[in-house]
């Protein structure tokens, strides 16, 4: 989904945010309320066997490449309810939403 869908869906209640970047990339910014999940780190998988398949998350990376990685292997996983934004953060702010660091 584009910036604009991205923001109204972050903005519901009860949706975790993950950023799949890099810790370095998550701490020089990232999405406000984001948690910092590398779907790089080879425990991207425990790590999100962790979380409830029955909830709803919005997934983001830099430009959309690993958040598609992210999102199919969640999928993969059993989430069903999954929001990608395929801009990335890098869309994101180009669209004027904040960040934070």
């Amino acid at each position: 989904m584009d910036a604009g869908t991205f923001a109204a869906a972050v903005a519901t209640p009860g949706i975790t945010v993950i950023d799949v970047r890099t810790p370095e990339e998550f701490a020089a910014e990232h999405i406000d309320g984001a948690v910092n999940i590398n779907v790089a780190d080879p425990t991207f998988g425990t790590q999100v066997a962790a979380l409830d398949p029955a909830k709803t998350y919005a997934v983001y990376c830099h430009s959309g490449n690993r958040s598609q990685t992210a999102v199919s292997q969640m999928s993969q996983a059993g989430f069903t309810h999954i929001y990608e934004l395929q801009t990335g953060i890098s869309g994101w702010t180009a669209a004027g939403y904040p960040t934070v660091s």
